[in-house]
């Protein structure tokens, strides 16, 4: 459905209707809907996404579950790469099968995130937050001084 919806002035006859919002992901293999949200005082749709818990909860040690390491990425390096390394000609921008195009492109950019931003099993510590994505260090840290507050006035 189009994203974005013009009529002519003073009518409801559509002058034009256009897709201009999009959802990319690299989870494939779960469970997606998506649609558009319709306001009655704008042209624009906006465009949602919703994926079933691809996280089984249930094992909450998280055997086996890898995280990337996102710090150390020489962003330089993986730019030059894209741009270079592979026939983009031949693999997307001419190939007239549009999810073998997407396809390939998703193996390119999965190639590249494997070699400079590899999956690495997560500390102990770590494993706790795995499916908390919103504590990052400031919240710990944050929260660490305000659990220190009571006990310091205490004394």
């Amino acid at each position: 459905k189009p994203t974005r919806i013009q009529y002519y002035k003073d009518s409801l006859q559509i002058r034009s209707a256009t897709l201009i919002d999009q959802i990319m992901t690299n989870l494939f293999s779960y469970n997606c809907k998506s649609g558009n949200l319709t306001y009655p005082d704008s042209d624009h749709s906006a465009t949602f996404a919703i994926f079933s818990q691809y996280h089984d909860t249930e094992n909450s040690d998280c055997v086996g579950r890898k995280v990337r390491i996102l710090k150390n990425i020489d962003k330089d390096k993986l730019v030059d790469e894209f741009s270079n390394a592979f026939n983009w000609n031949t693999l997307v921008y001419n190939e007239p099968n549009l999810d073998l195009a997407a396809e390939n492109l998703s193996n390119c950019i999965q190639t590249l995130c494997d070699k400079y931003a590899p999956l690495k099993k997560p500390s102990s510590r770590k494993k706790k937050y795995l499916d908390k994505p919103w504590i990052c260090n400031k919240l710990l840290e944050l929260t660490r001084k305000k659990k220190k507050v009571p006990t310091a006035t205490l004394r």
